[in-house]
């Protein structure tokens, strides 16, 4: 592969629409395995296939949200009744 298709966290997470953070965290775990560690002269630095972006899933953890009912109506009181 050249270069050209290979990109850093940064660029990768917000294409997948996830904090840099997570998408690290995943590395680390091992999650990701297409990656790759290299060393540059600041340091090192995760480069991921542009392509995994197409095929990226992201998972999603804990409980499903709940979805919001609105509120019944209320009902029109009488006058004179409590």
């Amino acid at each position: 592969m050249s270069r050209a298709s290979w990109i850093t966290v940064k660029e990768f997470a917000g294409r997948v629409g996830l904090a840099p953070s997570s998408i690290r965290n995943l590395l680390r775990n091992g999650k990701i395995k297409e990656a790759r560690l290299e060393q540059t002269h600041v340091g090192e630095v995760w480069l991921l296939p542009e392509s995994l972006t197409k095929t990226f899933e992201a998972r999603t953890r804990g409980r499903p949200r709940k979805e919001v009912a609105t509120p019944p109506a209320k009902k029109a009181r009488k006058k004179g009744a409590k």
